[in-house]
């Protein structure tokens, strides 16, 4: 990494707004989960889940005014837990209850119609919500059927899983946010910066749920995908999100968020992999 993301820091007034966007979308969620009679397990898991918490709110910065964002951050929330909990009925890789993870259905439900409903044009919000997923649902199938056995391989199906699925929540926060003129660059932002999540991701399950066949973090142990080819590839998306999220006047600089996130995989994570 360089020099120049060493040095930046998020804005203080970002940060306060991102925190509070974060304590407000754990108190609609613990409010909806209550009313839907979900258990006091399911429910500690999805507050558990922080970067499924706190990322959305960074799609929301093309959209006008404060509380604003904060709402359509937590609209976006709902559907990308409905999203977590679908991802894990199909794994089954969670102690949670498995007939309790087909909450994803309710919670997919009360977010598009959340959305749906702020959207000035809802037939569109739609449609973005289907030609995305028109692309993340084959995606994921070939991930779950073909595990990766190489870095193009695992980095092609990230790109069409987790970047499609970020750049789909990204069209859809400008399109549902009223400023239709920025889903360009929200998608190309939201696009870049779900690749470096992924890896993230990945590495993450490795250790902590030892996943092992098409893995990232395997891969690299087993010398089937080179760090220093992993970490250009990381540099690039980094690029590609800073420069879309300098595009179409956003409310803050997200530019040192995602510098931090990059070099927190690229200086603490990858290392330990490097080394075995």
């Amino acid at each position: 990494m360089t020099a120049r993301t060493e040095a930046r820091r998020p804005a203080p007034a970002l940060l306060a707004e991102w925190d509070e966007a974060y304590t407000h979308i754990k108190e609609e969620l613990t409010d909806l989960l209550t009313r839907l009679n979900a258990s006091a397990d399911l429910t500690g898991y999805l507050l558990g889940l922080r970067g499924y918490l706190r990322s959305p709110y960074l799609l929301t910065v093309w959209t006008p005014g404060r509380a604003a964002r904060r709402a359509l951050a937590c609209d976006l929330t709902l559907h990308g837990l409905g999203m977590k909990l679908f991802d894990d009925l199909l794994d089954l890789d969670t102690d949670q209850d498995r007939y309790e993870l087909g909450y994803c259905l309710m919670l997919w439900q009360t977010a598009t119609r959340r959305l749906a409903r702020r959207a000035p044009d809802a037939v569109r919000m739609l449609e973005v919500l289907e030609d995305g997923f028109a692309r993340v649902g084959p995606g994921q199938v070939r991930a779950k059927h073909e595990p990766a056995r190489d870095l193009d391989r695992w980095w092609a199906d990230a790109d069409r899983y987790s970047g499609s699925f970020q750049g789909c929540y990204g069209r859809l926060a400008a399109v549902a946010g009223g400023v239709p003129e920025a889903a360009d660059h929200a998608h190309a932002f939201a696009h870049g910066f779900g690749m470096v999540t992924m890896v993230a991701d990945d590495l993450q399950d490795y250790r902590l749920k030892g996943e092992r066949d098409g893995n990232l973090g395997h891969l690299l142990l087993t010398g089937a995908a080179g760090p220093r080819e992993l970490t250009a590839r990381l540099e690039t998306a980094r690029d590609r999100a800073a420069t879309a999220a300098a595009s179409g006047s956003p409310a803050y600089d997200l530019a040192p968020v995602i510098d931090q996130y990059t070099r927190d995989v690229v200086e603490r994570m990858l290392p330990q992999y490097a080394a075995g």
